[in-house]
């Protein structure tokens, strides 16, 4: 994009004059200009306050001239960057404009509305013609793109699989339908992977040779990292393949569709150490000055620039924190400020990964700690990247005495956790979409925090909420709060009605309709509320529009009627660790339940004995505040619970056996 001392393109000649651009100041108009061309007419939102509200109004019209020559200008930008490079590409492109064009103009449409990043947060080439031909080959019209959870799913299998991963993308497309395309597909994940692939071969010294680095593209394109780091193995030598493994490790993803459950799933949890156990919270003491610690850890970050370096320095200031009971944003806040003044990338520095990953590297007595302190002063994580199993630790400091609402929204909807921050003092932290940690995922607040606390718990859903996961956990939710835009309610209908379909018709449910365009202030129906645009109105107006909205939802759920036990059971079921044990208790007792002598002695029940053995250490364990544990009361408890834990899983080998 041309500055204002440069000669301007056509382009920005034509947004200046139809926007009346010439009457601001020009690093404004440049600013505006820059937005429109890369996140779309949508972008004028945040600049309306910089343009004539006459002129705003009229170029926001579905027709608008505005829409126009964005559209014109995505047509162009794919005439003059890719065509030229990618003849495939142009074939492709034109193939469909002419055989499927009102597709082909919901794209074009699509992107001038919205840009490119709203869905992928990259300008590369490579990642910019994987996300055009994967609207084309699964044709993604708007009700299918705007559904989040489809474009989500095909973009996160094929990145993470490659080519092979369509075997798992049968429910979105007929395989067959797409049979002579497959060669367009996979000619676009070479593109995608090139840059980054080329430059770890690069860094690792490794010579493009008889077209080696060809050769291993295709294999990546073809399998994805994971299963294509297998086929490269025998091109190139061990020393260069531990090197090269060690960079894809720690610069890229590498994640699996169904981890286990210690796998690592992301490129920020590689770290190889033995757990982390109570000793270390023990030992995490006072600091002569945690400002001069951020300093150092971010010192260090400065010369390594590796994320898992990073949180791995900050283990012991969290868990720091966390025993005096702190509000963790601040530390966090404090990093970002650190990195911000020191001009270093700080946009995957977030406290959801960071507790992710010390969670992901603490034994399990540690993980329960940290979560019950981290209950205390911040929100906790439910469900994490990856299968839909929430893990048995959030068992043990879920409040099943009072109802839990779920925050969710449907399409495209900004501000839903600002909104419940707001609301009721909640720390949910905002979606970042190219975050794996704000993909599909979801935290709750329980209001520990205050001495009058909410008569309910909160989740906060970060991301799309899939069918899927809203059918899986509805039973341990009270309640829903339904964020909408009211332009997306009006174009698609019938996704709502979908989400709807699935929720019980006797729970609460409050659909929250955002960004009215003909509402200045709140407007009630039986199960819904529409809000105005909130960037439009004072403070004063805002701060009594919440204390209204917080007042009708603490009023409409205060009816609702919970059973603890039946929650409790239905929370345990849902549980990794749970089932399990279930099951083996389950096979163990049907196996013996032959004998006629099972219910003579308790001997006749040694994995049951066993099993409530493990419990009982385990719970004593657990009731040892970290101020109160011992050396000696610790080494005496660890070798009783180590040989039950080894019997219950030879007994659960003699089982599967």
């Amino acid at each position: 994009m041309s500055t204002s001392n440069n000669v301007r393109s056509q382009l920005e000649v034509d947004l200046i004059h139809i926007l009346q651009l010439d009457i601001i100041d020009e690093d404004t108009a440049d600013q505006i200009i820059v937005d429109l061309v890369n996140n779309g007419r949508q972008s004028l939102v945040q600049h309306r306050d910089d343009i004539l509200e006459e002129i705003y109004l009229d170029v926001m019209n579905d027709q608008s001239q505005l829409l126009t020559i964005l559209k014109n200008a995505v047509s162009n930008r794919w005439s003059s960057i890719f065509y030229p490079s990618y003849s495939w590409l142009q074939s492709f492109i034109k193939q469909y404009q002419t055989q499927s064009s009102d597709l082909y103009d919901q794209i074009i449409t699509r992107t001038a509305e919205y840009g490119r990043q709203k869905f992928i947060n990259s300008n590369d080439n490579g990642e910019q013609i994987l996300f055009v031909v994967i609207q084309f080959l699964f044709n993604l019209n708007n009700e299918r793109m705007m559904d989040g959870y489809i474009f989500n799913r095909v973009w996160y299998i094929l990145i993470s699989t490659g080519l092979q991963g369509l075997e798992q993308l049968d429910e979105f497309i007929e395989l067959e339908d797409i049979k002579e395309d497959k060669k367009i597909l996979f000619l676009a994940l070479r593109e995608y992977y090139r840059p980054e692939l080329f430059s770890i071969l690069s860094k690792c010294k490794i010579i493009d040779c008889r077209g080696l680095y060809d050769s291993i593209l295709d294999r990546i394109a073809e399998f994805g990292w994971r299963l294509g780091l297998d086929h490269i193995r025998n091109k190139i030598t061990p020393r260069m393949y531990k090197e090269f493994f060690k960079h894809v490790e720690t610069i890229v993803p590498i994640p699996s569709l169904e981890p286990t459950k210690n796998e690592i799933k992301n490129k920020y949890l590689t770290i190889n150490e033995p757990l982390l156990d109570m000793k270390a919270w023990i030992q995490a003491g006072e600091f002569t000055s945690l400002s001069l610690i951020i300093k150092s850890i971010v010192d260090r970050y400065c010369q390594h620039k590796t994320l898992t370096l990073l949180i791995h320095d900050c283990f012991i200031p969290l868990m720091y924190l966390l025993k005096r009971q702190e509000n963790l944003e601040n530390f966090i806040q404090s990093l970002q400020r650190s990195c911000h003044y020191l001009s270093i990338d700080y946009s995957h520095i977030y406290l959801r990964t960071f507790i992710h990953v010390l969670l992901s590297n603490s034994d399990e007595l540690l993980r329960r700690t940290i979560l019950n302190q981290l209950n205390q002063q911040n929100v906790v994580p439910f469900l994490q990247p990856g299968p839909l199993i929430i893990d048995s630790d959030i068992l043990s400091i879920w409040d099943y005495t009072r109802p839990c609402l779920l925050s969710f929204g449907i399409g495209p909807c900004q501000g839903k956790s600002t909104l419940l921050n707001l609301l009721f003092d909640t720390k949910f932290e905002e979606h970042h979409h190219e975050n794996l940690y704000f993909q599909q995922t979801i935290d709750v607040d329980f209001g520990q925090n205050f001495s009058s606390r909410r008569p309910f718990s909160i989740a906060d859903t970060h991301g799309i909420l899939t069918k899927e996961c809203l059918t899986k956990f509805q039973l341990i939710f009270h309640g829903y709060l339904i964020h909408i835009e009211e332009n997306y309610m009006k174009k698609y209908p019938s996704i709502l009605n979908d989400y709807l379909s699935l929720i019980e018709s006797t729970k609460f449910r409050l659909f929250i309709v955002h960004n009215s365009k003909n509402k200045t202030k709140l407007s009630f129906g039986k199960q819904s509320v529409v809000l105005p645009n909130l960037m439009q109105i004072n403070q004063y107006s805002k701060q009594f529009l919440i204390e209204d909205l917080r007042e009708e939802i603490y009023k409409r759920t205060k009816d609702i009627v919970i059973n603890p036990k039946k929650l409790q059971s239905s929370m345990g079921e849902l549980s990794s660790d749970y089932k399990l044990m279930n099951e083996l208790v389950t096979e163990y007792l049907i196996k013996i339940s032959w004998d006629k002598k099972a219910y003579e002695n308790e001997i006749d029940f040694p994995f049951y004995v066993r099993f409530s053995s493990v419990c009982y250490q385990r719970e004593e364990q657990r009731k040892q505040a970290f101020i109160e544990v011992e050396e000696n009361m610790r080494k005496n408890l660890e070798p009783i619970l180590a040989d039950d834990e080894q019997e219950v899983r030879r007994i659960q080998i003699e089982i599967s056996v």
